[in-house]
């Protein structure tokens, strides 16, 4: 059968199957291209190895990370179980080839169900209890805001019906911050996690200026005392020596030689109370001590000691 025109119907039809391969061919070859070129820039990321073994926060980084990815690489639903699965090892490999075919057989299985599905493999129950626990439990203490920041995040992610909402998670924040910072937040309402974090960590950094301030003054008393310790030790030693020349029936005696003890002994303390106590103690000593001498040289024994004051006797 000839078309009008004189060009036979089966040439047609032959020539627009070919243009139909050519178009079939065209479009298998670019899902291939791209479908390696996904592979490759996953792997040029370099991300995680799951084997089952390092726990939740194991699986939840490992998860977090190929979120990450996905995302970035605008990655088609269908691809992502091929290319995350390639990335386990050791149990958890041995885990989806188990389970594999179970899954891949039910409806609408994707990355969603594929993170359920490990999860309920690698966090059980009792685990998700536990760390709930863990992050209801959870205060800055002794750590500084930013690891008390990291550590509610990494918890959190175990426990997301505790703080579903970003107010909710900013309180919890604020209340696990120490009564100092808390009180310099002034009672002011944060409608976020990082909000609250922010101005948390501004604080804190400025009160660690103000210790860091307080901490150079002690270090320069330290010093100072550190420097007067040998000239103070030698000038105790040789008022001990002059006291243990008096009669050790002088009552004065008696009361300065363990006070210079005590005096030339005591520790050196950042306490600027306390030092200038000692040095106070030491001079009182060194001017008894003189004083104490001199009356018994004048007086050749005949003298006693009163309240500190010396009086003749009267015979």
């Amino acid at each position: 059968m000839v078309r009008e025109g004189g060009t036979p119907e089966t040439s047609l039809n032959i020539e627009q199957s070919i243009r139909d391969l050519v178009q079939i061919t065209a479009n298998l070859a670019q899902g291939h291209n791209r479908e390696g070129d996904l592979s490759e820039k996953v792997a040029r990321r370099n991300p995680p190895i799951l084997n089952g073994k390092g726990g939740p926060e194991e699986l939840e980084n490992w998860v977090g990370e190929f979120d990450k990815l996905f995302f970035t690489l605008s990655c088609p639903d269908e691809k992502t179980v091929p290319l995350a699965s390639y990335y386990l090892q050791g149990d958890a490999h041995f885990w989806w080839t188990q389970a594999k075919s179970n899954l891949l057989s039910q409806p609408g299985f994707g990355w969603e169900t594929f993170k359920k599905a490990l999860r309920d493999k690698y966090y059980p129950p009792y685990l998700k209890k536990q760390k709930a626990q863990e992050f209801m439990m959870l205060e800055q203490g002794t750590l500084s805001v930013e690891e008390y920041y990291r550590k509610f995040i990494e918890l959190m992610r175990f426990a997301p019906e505790i703080a579903p909402t970003e107010e909710s998670k900013a309180s919890r924040f604020e209340l696990g911050l120490t009564l100092d910072l808390q009180g310099r937040l002034g009672g002011d309402t944060f409608t976020s996690l990082d909000h609250v974090f922010g101005k948390a960590a501004h604080l804190y950094a400025i009160r660690k200026r103000e210790e860091g301030g307080k901490q150079g003054e002690k270090r320069k008393i330290i010093q100072t005392l550190r420097s007067r310790s040998l000239r103070r030790s030698i000038m105790g030693t040789k008022t001990i020596k002059t006291l243990k020349g008096i009669s050790v029936r002088d009552p004065i005696t008696t009361t300065l030689i363990p006070t210079t003890i005590t005096a030339i002994t005591t520790p050196i303390t950042a306490d600027l109370s306390v030092c200038i106590g000692v040095e106070s103690a030491l001079t009182t000593i060194l001017v008894e001590t003189v004083r104490v001498t001199r009356w018994n040289v004048e007086n050749a024994g005949n003298w006693d000691i009163g309240h500190m004051s010396a009086t003749r006797r009267t015979n």
